[in-house]
C-alpha cells in the first residue's frame, strides 16, 4: 500500500472511531489523534523511516533518494536513461 493510502486509511479509521464514540454518548475531551499502532509502535511515526534504506540500496544507482525522512518519496528521481543512450557516467553504474 502506498504511503498516501496508509495516511488516508488512518484518517478514515479515526473518523469512524470518533463517530462511534459520539454515537455512544462518550464525551470527547481530548483532541489528540488516536495512534495507529502496529507491533506496539505508532505506524504513522514509523513511516518516516520506512524508506530510509533506499538511499543506500542498489536502487540509488538509478534514482535519487533522500537520506532524510521521505516516506512519500518526494525527492525527485533521476531521469531514466536507456543503455543505448547512457552517458559515460551512467554506463559505469550499470549492473552486468
Amino acid at each position: 500500500m502506498a504511503s498516501l493510502q496508509v495516511v488516508e486509511t488512518c484518517i478514515k479509521f479515526r473518523a469512524q472511531i470518533e463517530s462511534i464514540r459520539t454515537l455512544s454518548g462518550e464525551e470527547i475531551k481530548n483532541s489528540t489523534p488516536i495512534p495507529i499502532m502496529r507491533d506496539e509502535v505508532n505506524y504513522l511515526l514509523k513511516m518516516k523511516t520506512d524508506t530510509s534504506f533506499l538511499a543506500s540500496s542498489k536502487l540509488s544507482d538509478w534514482f535519487r533518494f533522500s537520506s532524510k525522512a521521505d516516506p512519500f518519496l518526494v525527492t525527485p528521481a533521476a531521469p531514466y536513461v536507456s543503455h543505448k543512450g547512457a552517458s559515460k557516467y551512467l554506463s559505469s553504474l550499470m549492473i552486468d
